[in-house]
């Protein structure tokens, strides 16, 4: 196990070592308390016309549970649209949108509710079972509406650290409410890669997870 932990680490370690100063993608996580995990991406294009949003369950696949909630501002007065996918189970929703405990509310909510309404819809939401599996992954794809984003490390941090993830249907019978952190620290993000390795009860799926987060992290990560 030692060992295994030591190369699991290391293996963090170079390849974030070799990451540029460039600030094309934004890498984040929910905290690291159970049940609910994630990982997530923010990307603006260049011409600041679209947003990239990547979120990842990585909650132990031993108690289940779906993310069918995101919740997140955007800079300034801006609006999006929802472009891509066009066959899940989320749609956009916008308005003053009630995210309790968490203060203040957010702006924007990628939903699973078939009744969508900014009061309820980040708690509740329908069938849990329609929202993102623990270790699945869904890109979302907006356009930008009423003018134009700056690709900046600053724009896609701020959207990034604004998101709240609600998640629902776990086996045993929970749910949680997460907000997301950029992993702007070499040390951070080797923490929490290390600490799901640990707490899960499914190793191989845990491994498997970090492989898919360093893949992100081959393009240049904050």
């Amino acid at each position: 196990m030692t060992r295994i932990l030591l190369f699991f680490s290391a293996g963090i370690l170079s390849l974030l070592s070799l990451t540029s100063a460039s600030r094309a993608t934004v890498i984040g996580a929910c905290d690291i308390d159970l049940p609910g995990l994630c990982t997530t991406s923010v990307d603006i294009n260049a011409t600041g016309t679209q947003l990239t949003i990547v979120l990842t369950n990585t909650s132990p696949t031993v108690n289940g549970g779906f993310i069918t909630g995101d919740a997140f501002d955007l800079p300034g007065t801006l609006g999006v649209t929802l472009v891509s996918p066009t066959n899940s189970s989320f749609t956009l929703i916008s308005g003053d949108i009630k995210v309790v405990p968490i203060t203040p509310a957010r702006e924007f909510l990628l939903t699973t509710d078939t009744s969508p309404d900014p009061n309820n819809s980040f708690e509740g939401g329908g069938n849990p079972n329609t929202g993102i599996a623990a270790g699945s992954t869904l890109t979302f794809i907006f356009d930008i509406t009423g003018g134009t984003l700056t690709d900046s490390f600053i724009n896609e941090s701020f959207i990034l650290n604004s998101q709240v993830i609600r998640f629902r249907g776990f086996g045993d019978g929970t749910s949680d409410k997460e907000i997301t952190r950029l992993l702007d620290r070499v040390a951070s993000f080797s923490q929490i890669a290390l600490t799901r390795f640990i707490r899960s009860e499914d190793r191989t799926a845990s491994l498997a997870l970090a492989g898919r987060l360093l893949d992100k992290c081959r393009r240049p990560c904050p």
